[in-house]
């Protein structure tokens, strides 16, 4: 999963230059270093931390941008980067804090309704 810091330090921690890059960027890191230690790809599954060290603006714009991540050869907004693609994307956005920001319910056990 992608994610900087800590859960008490990772909001301070949500500075990209293109967020869908970058993310794509450390999640395909992240899998070449699994790889390295002997796991296979077979059982690599990507997560790109929707709410993790991102704004809820950041977050939209990743949601918005989730093919950077899944299509092969697509490029970002920054024009760099290959695809994740190759890895399932798994994407987790229920219940996060951006969804009660964007709706104003702050229960999130609302937030399911």
């Amino acid at each position: 999963m992608h994610m900087r810091g800590t859960p008490k330090t990772m909001q301070s921690l949500a500075t990209y230059d293109h967020v869908a890059s970058d993310v794509n960027d450390g999640l395909r890191r992240q899998a070449a270093r699994a790889q390295a230690v002997g796991i296979s790809a077979w059982d690599i599954m990507l997560d790109p931390g929707i709410g993790f060290a991102k704004t809820h603006e950041q977050s939209i714009e990743l949601l918005r941008e989730l093919e950077v991540l899944g299509a092969p050869g697509k490029r970002g907004a920054s024009g760099r980067h290959e695809s994740a693609a190759q890895f399932p994307l798994l994407v987790g956005a229920s219940r996060k804090r951006f969804i009660g920001e964007i709706t104003g319910e702050r229960d999130a056990g609302n937030r399911d309704r």
